[in-house]
């Protein structure tokens, strides 16, 4: 079921039924996800204005906010979690077997006896979206993230300065000898202990009959 479906068949039938001034609006809040944010979505509600008087205002979560505006995340999905861990446990205390055919049964019946009216009306007031609360956000959510700022957040222990490294030192076997051109050309470094019979292993290396070819190109055409 997608959300336009839930909003025909599930949510306006309940608000018809729970609504007690056809004058008063009913604001639906819903995360800023691309499923939720739809024109479809919209004329959808702008019927139900036109047709029958009932007003459904959309109030879309700002983005990154609903760890706080979401009474879902806020409190709900806290208390099922822990209701659920407990089912769990208590099945594999009493050696029954939880598995894909009996999953969604057992959860709906550990899980629904969470789902309290009382609970609910607490989330949304932990969020403070009823009653309306605006102190729920304080200024530290509104301060520069840690992660970007510019201010550096280390330990004490963090040294402010870098000792330079040791300088290289060459060893006895190597030398560097400059050219003694006098032109603008880098020294050149030099092994003292290469073999002398370097030479002599190269002379005994074929040339590559690649290169011959390469030396008298054929056509194949």
């Amino acid at each position: 079921m997608n959300c336009i479906s839930w909003v025909q068949s599930v949510f306006v039938p309940f608000v018809r039924a729970q609504c007690v001034d056809n004058s008063i609006p009913i604001i639906l809040t819903l995360d800023g996800h691309d499923t939720h944010e739809q024109h479809k979505l919209k004329c959808v509600l702008y019927k139900f204005l036109d047709q029958e008087d009932l007003e459904i205002i959309l109030f879309y979560f700002p983005s990154k906010t609903t760890h706080k505006c979401q009474p879902l995340d806020v409190l709900i999905f806290a208390v099922v979690k822990c209701r659920w861990q407990a089912t769990c446990a208590d099945q594999a205390v009493r050696s029954i077997l939880i598995n894909r055919f009996t999953v969604i049964p057992t959860y709906i019946q550990a899980t629904r006896s969470a789902m309290t009216p009382q609970l609910i009306a607490k989330a949304f007031e932990k969020t403070g979206l009823y009653p309306v609360d605006c102190s729920v956000f304080t200024s530290e959510d509104f301060a520069p993230s840690k992660a970007s700022s510019t201010i550096t957040y280390v330990p004490e222990t963090f040294l402010n300065t870098f000792p330079p490294s040791d300088p290289i030192e060459l060893s006895d076997s190597e030398t560097i000898h400059d050219s003694g051109s006098g032109d603008d050309s880098d020294p050149t470094f030099t092994i003292d202990d290469e073999p002398d019979d370097l030479g002599s292993n190269l002379s005994g290396i074929e040339d590559d009959p690649m290169d011959a070819d390469c030396a008298h190109p054929t056509s194949g055409l």
